[in-house]
């Protein structure tokens, strides 16, 4: 069961609900009622959050069987405790989404299944995280429950928080990463110690501890009140990574304080990034307790050429070695690096070298490159060029009608719902697309031969890109003037498009690493296109079919203005960008006309071929905002595919009187790219 039906975007539901009112049901992710029931085993989508401002967005009580609570999403709540579970409830929670913590008395509370007073507490709950999961805020288990938390192989979970408590087991399985956020105090992890087989086992996998401010320096970064063994798994084997602010990160450190070590090694413990360096790693053991130390102190031998190093080990390209590179020297640019001390040269340098400190390894680092590297997708240029074709195919359907006599001039009203999709190339990332359209024009002939008219279009169009976390809205208005001449069975046909687009943007930069500063960086930008096409071809008719081959041409420039992103101390700008098309495009248009005591149907099927002369990768001089002299080179994809491939169905009805109506499907298929378009239209001749 989901929670809602929900669609990746609402755009084609919108255009299609106009038609079919069953696809209403697709909506734009909202904030959904919390949970006080569940009977199923139930999914919160990725894009929806189950929220509460007051009390609890999920409270579940009551015996019976085993349900899973799958969180892709985000459950939250803002002045109560998130998720409670009461009276016997037993519950698994699983997912990649995030959980939210109400604050209670000071205290930010994620879970809470012991129960008060009256009221018993929970029974048996799991949590088993994907990659990418995240709670912020304490966790209370009900304590005898044999309630666990775990993570799945190869996975990321963060806890933002100070405590869990009353668990029976924890296990890290092979090749998973716990991410333990910075706190004020110690981390404690206390376990029910009821049962013999109970505590916390890292099992070829690592815990990322973070240096808190403020964290007295005698106090350990995570005290497990249990035991705490380490393991080795097909020869993939545990460690402890170490991190936080550069400036706070430095001296002797307990790093874990434990009930009892075991498997543990010296060699398991490596420091965060290139900025800091670890030694001296000790396992003490006392009557009390054992305690695993580390000297920290900052590498004074880092360079900007071991950033792009470390990415390209890890698999990145040239382009996103040569970025992180970038960043590097700008981190590096008159700062004084000693052993114990480390002085900035800037506030924004500081900032950008924490960020790059959350490369703790060559796959970090890979990812960390790609993140900083500005979308190379080429969804911006995209994004235009399906807004500008769009009006100028249903133009083109449109005189196509006219000239073949089976539609005459008059007003028009169109509207458009489609998805796209673009896959990942290697290193350069893939997105969905998804839009609505609302089209409008007006024609006349002005002769047996000529005709004129003039057509706008509203667009709005939501970009989400599939590995980096960059999400585009675009709002276009395009204008367009066209005209066809008639010569017995020639014809040629002219459009003249230009439009304005207004870009918002967001791109996430070190959240996936860790980083603790703003991790998005938000843009506002504009950009302008200028089209112009032109198709002849010839007039066939054959009873009632009218066949019309065509062959067109077009060019166009598109031009992309004061780029600027804010937030992130990685955002970047840049002055404008430029891209340039020369096609060509040959095809074939067949309609026929069915007549009908009320009017006319007609169905037709247009299908086109074009490519691109000018199709190519070009540079932009892309400047970080915190130092504006610092030039990064990016080779980016234009977006604009050599070869482009599209096909229409449609079918008309034009009743007896003046007016009509059609509904045309389509697809288009460009390199890695394909999208589905479905339109709805109205028209009036006079």
């Amino acid at each position: 069961m989901n929670l809602s039906t929900t669609c990746k975007k609402a755009y084609l539901a919108i255009a299609i609900s106009s038609v079919i009112s069953s696809w209403v049901s697709c909506s734009y992710a909202v904030d959904l009622e919390p949970i006080t029931e569940l009977t199923v085993n139930t999914t919160i989508s990725s894009e929806d959050r189950v929220y509460n401002d007051s009390g609890h967005a999920v409270d579940l009580s009551g015996s019976g069987t085993t349900k899973t609570l799958t969180n892709n999403g985000i459950i939250q709540s803002d002045n109560d405790t998130t998720i409670r579970l009461t009276d016997g409830k037993k519950l698994n929670i699983a997912g990649s989404g995030s959980i939210i913590g109400g604050i209670v008395n000071s205290e930010k509370i994620a879970l809470d299944a012991r129960g008060e007073g009256d009221t018993l507490g929970s029974g048996k709950v799991v949590f088993k995280f994907d990659s990418g999961a995240m709670v912020s805020g304490n966790i209370y288990f009900n304590p005898g429950s044999e309630s666990q938390l775990t993570t799945s192989n190869d996975s990321t979970l963060t806890f933002d928080g100070k405590l869990i408590d009353g668990v029976e087991k924890i296990r890290l399985r092979e090749g998973s990463n716990l991410i333990l956020s910075a706190q004020n105090e110690s981390i404690n992890f206390n376990f029910d110690g009821i049962n013999d087989s109970g505590g916390f086992f890292v099992e070829g996998s690592t815990i990322t501890l973070s240096i808190g401010e403020g964290l007295d320096k005698d106090d350990a970064i995570l005290i497990v009140n249990d035991l705490i063994e380490f393991s080795s798994v097909d020869e993939k084997n545990s460690s402890l990574v170490v991190t936080g602010d550069i400036t706070e990160s430095i001296g002797t450190k307990v790093l874990i304080q434990a009930e009892q070590i075991e498997g543990f090694s010296e060699d398991m413990v490596t420091s965060s990034g290139l900025f800091l360096s670890v030694s001296n790693v000790q396992l003490s053991e006392s009557d009390s307790h054992d305690s695993i130390t580390a000297d920290v102190s900052y590498n004074e031998g880092v360079t900007a050429d071991d950033f792009s190093a470390m990415a390209s080990a890890g698999g990145a390209d040239a382009t996103e070695a040569s970025v992180i590179k970038s960043f590097a020297d700008i981190a590096l640019d008159g700062t004084e690096i000693t052993s114990t001390t480390i002085s900035f040269n800037s506030s924004h340098n500081e900032e950008i070298a924490n960020l790059l400190n959350g490369a703790t390894d060559e796959v970090s680092a890979s990812r960390l490159a790609g993140e900083l590297t500005p979308d190379r997708s080429g969804a911006i240029i995209q994004a235009i060029h399906t807004s500008q074709n769009l009006q100028l195919d249903d133009i083109d359907n449109r005189v196509s009608l006219i000239r073949s006599g089976q539609e005459s001039t008059g007003f028009w009203f169109g509207i458009d719902g489609y998805q796209g999709e673009k896959d990942v190339d290697s290193r350069i990332d893939g997105y969905d697309i998804n839009g609505f359209s609302t089209r409008f024009g007006i024609d006349k002939k002005y002769s047996e031969e000529g005709l004129t008219g003039i057509a706008a279009s509203i667009n709005r169009q939501e970009v989400e890109t599939k590995v980096y976390d960059t999400n585009y809205t675009i709002d276009s208005f395009q204008l367009s003037l066209y005209g066809n001449l008639n010569f017995d069975k020639y014809f040629i046909s002219n459009s003249i498009n230009a439009g304005y687009n207004a870009f918002n943007s967001t791109r996430k930069i070190g959240e996936s690493t860790g980083y603790n500063g703003e991790v998005e960086a938000t843009g506002d930008f504009s950009a302008y296109n200028i089209g112009w096409r032109i198709t002849t071809g010839l007039d066939y008719n054959i009873g009632d079919v009218s066949i019309q081959p065509l062959v067109s041409g077009e060019l166009n420039y598109l031009f992309i203005q004061n780029y600027t992103e804010s937030g992130s101390p990685a955002s970047l700008e840049y002055d404008k960008e430029t891209l340039s098309q020369v096609k060509i495009g040959a095809g074939i248009n067949i309609s026929r006309q069915i007549k009908l005591e009320s009017g006319k149907l007609i169905p037709s099927f247009t299908a086109m071929g074009w490519h691109d002369f000018n199709a190519s990768e070009r540079d932009i001089n892309t400047n970080s905002i915190t130092t504006p002299s610092t030039g990064i080179d990016i080779n980016t994809a234009t977006g604009a595919s050599k070869n482009r491939f599209n096909a229409q169905a449609a079918i008309n009805y034009k009743a007896n009187h003046d007016s009509a109506i059609g509904i045309t499907l389509g697809h288009q298929v460009e390199e890695n790219y394909s999208d589905t378009m479905f339109n709805l239209e109205y028209r009036h001749n006079f």
